[in-house]
């Protein structure tokens, strides 16, 4: 990564609610996108009313929600997006909003995170040619996840 290029971390998931998993890999991200002066860009996906999340008294989990505590965690430090479409989808777009860099995509070396990226570098180079592409999944240690919290709140 050169330090003069514009580095740019796009990290999509619902977040509902931010975990120690969301907070290990954000804080990936984030260590990177310092080194080279970048901007970590969280995309929280904005559901149908089939998709909300609830908590174990029934209690709607929302967006904003989510972007509440991911600002509580990292401040001014990230950006946090709302997705008016999906933010997969948002991710495969963020190209249009820049004219060169570099772009990696953030997600955890998990299930299946990654094959939401598996034709993002072929989509860039034919739409977005000026921009570099990178996919990094990262390994995160904790293994509570947002159902569990749900579950609990």
């Amino acid at each position: 990564m050169r330090n003069h290029s514009p580095f740019y971390c796009l990290i999509p998931g619902s977040f509902r609610p931010p975990h120690q998993g969301h907070y290990e890999m954000i804080s990936h991200y984030q260590s990177l996108a310092s080194k080279v002066r970048g901007k970590v860009i969280v995309l929280v996906s904005n559901p149908s009313k089939k998709n909300e999340r609830l908590t174990g008294s029934g209690q709607v989990i929302t967006p904003q929600f989510a972007k509440d505590k991911l600002h509580e965690m990292f401040g001014d430090s990230i950006e946090v997006r709302i997705s008016e479409q999906s933010p997969v989808r948002d991710c495969y777009e963020f190209g249009s909003e820049i004219t060169e860099g570099t772009v990696m995509f953030g997600c955890a070396n998990k299930d299946k995170d990654i094959e939401r990226f598996k034709t993002i570098e072929k989509y860039y180079n034919q739409k977005y040619p000026n921009v570099n592409v990178k996919v990094e999944p990262v390994d995160v240690k904790t293994n509570i996840s947002a159902s569990s919290l749900r579950k609990i709140m």
